[in-house]
C-alpha cells in the first residue's frame, strides 16, 4: 500500500506540471492559440473512472485474499498448536495413569518386604512400561531406606547419590499426592518426572515415578509445521524455552519477551488466547498459546512476518498485470470517446465560426457531428486506397437526421431550426431595415417641407401683426381727432370757413383707412387659408407620425425578438461550455443591437409621443386662432362698415355744409356715438394685434418642434443605417432574403412602407 500511495503521488505531482494549452488535438481541432483542448482530460478521466471500480475491486480482493490468508495461518497455528498439546496431555496422562496402576499393585509391598522375586517382577514391569510408550523414557520405584539397594528402576543411578540424580526425590518425599517435577537433564535427555509417594500409615515408604521424554515431543515440535515459516514452542512457567524447531534458542530464558509477559497477563481462564507482538512478526499475525498447567508449560504456535510474502507477491503481480491491461483498455475506450465527443465539439464550432463570419447558410448533419476517423480506421482506408471526400461526405449526410433519433440528432436538430429561426430574423431586420431607412429619408423630406412651411406662416402673421399695430395706431389718431373735432364744435361757428378743408382732409384719411382695413381685410383672409393649409399639413403630420409610432413598435418587437434569440444562443453557448464561447460572443453583440435598437425605438416613441402632443396643441391653437378669426373678421366688416358710414357722413357734410350751423347741435349729439365707436374699433384692432402675436408664438413653436422632430429623424435614418449594415453583415440564403421582401410578418411583426 506505501508503494501504491508514493506512486499515486507522483502521478498528481506530474498530473499538476501538464500545461494542457501545448498539447495539440486533431486536425479538425479549431481551437484557438492558447485554449486549453478537452481531449485529454476527457481521455484521463474516463481512464480514471474506469479505473478506480477496478482498483477498488482488487484491492477489496487483495485485503479480503490477505485476511482470509491471515486467518488460515492462524488456525492452522491453533491446530497445530492444540495437537502437539493434545500429545503432550495425552503423554501425560498416561504417565499419571501408569503411576496409579502401579501404585494399586500389591507387588510394591512385597518389594517393600524384600521380596527377591517381587523387584524381579516389578522391574519386568516397569520395563515394560518404559518401553511400551515412546513418550515415557523411565519408570522408578525408590524406598525411602536404602535408596541405592532397594531402588528398582530402568535406568541406571549409580555414581552418584540419588538425590543428585534425581532433583525432584526429595520434593516427591514430602509431596501428598502426585505431582510434576521441574524439567531436568538425564542421560542427556530432558526430561519431566510424574511422582506418587507410598504411604503406609504415616510413614512415606517409596516413591514410584515416571519420567516423560521431552526429547519425543521435541522432535514432535521440531516435525510439527505450521505454513511456511511457522513453528511450535514449549516454554516453561518461568520462561525457559524446552522446545522449539530453532535448537539454537532451546534453554535460553524469554521470561522478559514482550509476547511472554502479554500471554500470562491476558491468560484466560480456559488457558488459551491469541496475542499480537511487534517485535515476533510485526503483528502481521496472531501467536497462539495454551498452558498446560499440571505440566506448568506454555506452548506457543507463531509465524515469520514474511510468511505470506510468496502469496502477497503473487497477488500483487496480478493485481499489476490486471491494472496495466484496465488502464490499456480504459485508454483505448476513452480514446475513442474523446475522439466522438471532439468530432462533435469540433462540428459544432466549425459552424459557430462560420456564423461569427456572418454565413448563416451551413447547417449541421448527423454524419458530421460523428465524423471521428481513428488512426486504425485511417490506416485501413489509407492502404484500400479510398478516401470519400468531405463534399460528398456532407451530401450524403444532408438527410441523415431522424427527428426521433438519439440525442445528437436532437443536438443537430435544433442547432439546424436554431439557424432557421436566426436566417429568417436576419432576412427580416435586412428587409425591414431598408424600409426603415426610406422611411426616415421620407419623414426627413416631410419635415423640411414642414418646417418651410411654418417659417412662411410665422413671416405671413408677422406682417399681419404689423399690419395690425399700425391699424391700431391709425384708430388711436382718429379717436385723438374726433376728440379735437368735439373741442372744434364749440367753435364750428367761427369755423365754418375752414370746415371745407376739415373735411377734405377727413375724407382722404378716411379714404385711407378705409383702404387699410380693405387690405388688412384681404391679409386676414389670406392669413386664415394660411392658417388652415397649416392644419391640414400639421393633421397630415400627426397621421405620419402615427405611421412612423407602427414602424416604431414593429422595430421594437423585432428588437425584443432578437433580444429573446440572442438569449437563447447565449444559454445554448453556455450548455456548450468552451465550444460556444465563440457564439456567445455573436450573440452578446446581437443582444446589444437589440437593446439599442429597442432603446432607440423607446426615444422614437417618446419623441413622436412629445410631437403628437405638440400636434394636437397646435392644432387646438389653430382652432382657437380661427374662431378668434371668425370675431376679427366680424370687428374689420364692421371697421368697414363704420368707414363707410363716416364717408357717407362726411360726404352727407359736404352737401350739407351750407346747414352746418343749424346741423352743429346734431354733430354734438353724434359725436360722443363716433368716439365710442372708435374706441370699439381700437379696442378691436388691440385683440387683434394680441391674436396675432400668439399665433405667431404659435408658429414659432411649431418651427422649433419641427426642428427637434428633424434632429430625431436625422438619428432614426443613423440608427437605420447602422442596422442595415450589421444586417448586411450575414449571408443568408437567396430564397430567404428574396421571401423577406418590404413587408415582412413575423410572429406579429409588421413592417409596410411609408
Amino acid at each position: 500500500m506505501d508503494k501504491i500511495k508514493a506512486q499515486w503521488n507522483t502521478f498528481k505531482s506530474q498530473w499538476n506540471k501538464v500545461d494542457w494549452s501545448k498539447l495539440k488535438g486533431s486536425k479538425n481541432n479549431i481551437h484557438k492559440k492558447g485554449h486549453k483542448s478537452v481531449r485529454w482530460p476527457i481521455m484521463i478521466a474516463l481512464t480514471v473512472v474506469m479505473l478506480i471500480p477496478v482498483l477498488a475491486s482488487l484491492t477489496f480482493a487483495y485485503i479480503q485474499t490477505t485476511t482470509v490468508l491471515t486467518q488460515r495461518i492462524e488456525d492452522q497455528e491453533r491446530q497445530i498448536t492444540t495437537n502437539i498439546i493434545s500429545t503432550i496431555d495425552s503423554a501425560a496422562a498416561a504417565a499419571e495413569s501408569t503411576v496409579e496402576r502401579l501404585a494399586m499393585d500389591s507387588l510394591l509391598n512385597q518389594v517393600s518386604s524384600g521380596v527377591e522375586d517381587a523387584k524381579q517382577d516389578l522391574s519386568s514391569r516397569l520395563n515394560y512400561v518404559s518401553t511400551g510408550n515412546r513418550y515415557i523414557a523411565d519408570a522408578y520405584y525408590i524406598p525411602t531406606e536404602n535408596t541405592e539397594e532397594n531402588a528398582v528402576t530402568t535406568v541406571s543411578l549409580k555414581g552418584k547419590a540419588i538425590t543428585e540424580i534425581l532433583p525432584w526425590f526429595n520434593t516427591a518425599k514430602e509431596s501428598v499426592g502426585m505431582d510434576w517435577s521441574e524439567p531436568f537433564i538425564l542421560n542427556n535427555r530432558t526430561r519431566m518426572t510424574v511422582t506418587r509417594p507410598l504411604v503406609a500409615g504415616r510413614t512415606t515408604i517409596g516413591i514410584l515415578a515416571v519420567d516423560l521424554d521431552l526429547e519425543t515431543i521435541k522432535q514432535d515440535v521440531r516435525e510439527a509445521e505450521i505454513a511456511e515459516t511457522g513453528s511450535v514452542q514449549i516454554i516453561t512457567n518461568d520462561g525457559i524455552v524446552l522446545a522449539s524447531p530453532d535448537e539454537s534458542i532451546i534453554g535460553q530464558r524469554y521470561e522478559d519477551k514482550p509476547f511472554f509477559v502479554k500471554a500470562k497477563n491476558e491468560m484466560t481462564d480456559d488457558n488459551t488466547g491469541m496475542i499480537y507482538d511487534q517485535t515476533v512478526n510485526q503483528s502481521s499475525f496472531g501467536i497462539y498459546y495454551e498452558r498446560i498447567p499440571n505440566l506448568d508449560l506454555m506452548v506457543f504456535g507463531m509465524v515469520d512476518a514474511n510468511e505470506m510474502s510468496s502469496e502477497k507477491a503473487a497477488l500483487t503481480t496480478m493485481l499489476i498485470i490486471i491494472i496495466i491491461f484496465t488502464i490499456i483498455l480504459a485508454a483505448i475506450i476513452s480514446y475513442f470517446a474523446a475522439g466522438f465527443i471532439m468530432s462533435i465539439t469540433n462540428s459544432l464550432m466549425e459552424k459557430f465560426e462560420q456564423v461569427k463570419n456572418g454565413n448563416l447558410k451551413n447547417r449541421l448533419s448527423y454524419g458530421e457531428l460523428v465524423s471521428f476517423k481513428n488512426p486504425i480506421s485511417a490506416l485501413v482506408n489509407k492502404a484500400a486506397g479510398s478516401q470519400p471526400s468531405k463534399e460528398n461526405t456532407k451530401k450524403a449526410a444532408r438527410s441523415d437526421l431522424d427527428p426521433k433519433g438519439n440525442e445528437i440528432h436532437q443536438i443537430a436538430l435544433a442547432f439546424n431550426e436554431t439557424m432557421d429561426t436566426f436566417e429568417s430574423t436576419i432576412a427580416t431586420i435586412q428587409g425591414n431595415s431598408k424600409n426603415v431607412s426610406e422611411m426616415a429619408t421620407t419623414l426627413t423630406e416631410l419635415s423640411d417641407q414642414t418646417s418651410r412651411a411654418t417659417a412662411e406662416v410665422s413671416q405671413t402673421i408677422t406682417g399681419v401683426a404689423e399690419a395690425t399695430s399700425s391699424q391700431t395706431q391709425d384708430t388711436e389718431e382718429t379717436a385723438t381727432q374726433m376728440n379735437d373735432l368735439s373741442q372744434a364744435l364749440n367753435e364750428i361757428n367761427e369755423a365754418v370757413g375752414k370746415m371745407g378743408g376739415h373735411a377734405d382732409e377727413t375724407m382722404i384719411l378716411n379714404g385711407n383707412n378705409i383702404f387699410a382695413t380693405q387690405e388688412v381685410d384681404g391679409n386676414w383672409k389670406v392669413t386664415l387659408e394660411t392658417l388652415n393649409n397649416l392644419k391640414e399639413q400639421i393633421e397630415e403630420v400627426d397621421g405620419d407620425i402615427q405611421s412612423i409610432e407602427g414602424i416604431v413598435l414593429a422595430i421594437t418587437n423585432i428588437a425584443k425578438k432578437t433580444n429573446l434569440l440572442a438569449l437563447n444562443a447565449s444559454i445554448e453557448a453556455a450548455r456548450a461550455g468552451d465550444a460556444g464561447r465563440g457564439f456567445a460572443v455573436v450573440a452578446e453583440e446581437i443582444r446589444k443591437l437589440a437593446e439599442q435598437s429597442a432603446q432607440s425605438s423607446k426615444d422614437i416613441q417618446n419623441i413622436i409621443h412629445t410631437i403628437q402632443g405638440k400636434s394636437t396643441g397646435m392644432v387646438s391653437h389653430l382652432e382657437e386662432t380661427n374662431q378668434e378669426s371668425e370675431v376679427q373678421t366680424q370687428k374689420i366688416n364692421e371697421a368697414l362698415t363704420a368707414s363707410e358710414n363716416v364717408a357717407s357722413s362726411l360726404e352727407q357734410l359736404v352737401a350739407s355744409m351750407i346747414v352746418v350751423m343749424q346741423s352743429s347741435t346734431v354733430i354734438n349729439e353724434r359725436k360722443d356715438e363716433v368716439v365710442a365707436q372708435l374706441e370699439n374699433i381700437a379696442a378691436s384692432a388691440e385683440e387683434n394685434s394680441a391674436g396675432t402675436q400668439e399665433v405667431s408664438a404659435n408658429a414659432e413653436e411649431i418651427l422649433a418642434t419641427m426642428e427637434d422632430f428633424s434632429s430625431h429623424i436625422r438619428t432614426l435614418e443613423e440608427v437605420a443605417a447602422t442596422l442595415k449594415e450589421s444586417a448586411a453583415g450575414f449571408e443568408i440564403n437567396g430564397s430567404r432574403k428574396s421571401a423577406a421582401g418590404p413587408t415582412v410578418d413575423e410572429g406579429n411583426l409588421t413592417a409596410q412602407p411609408v
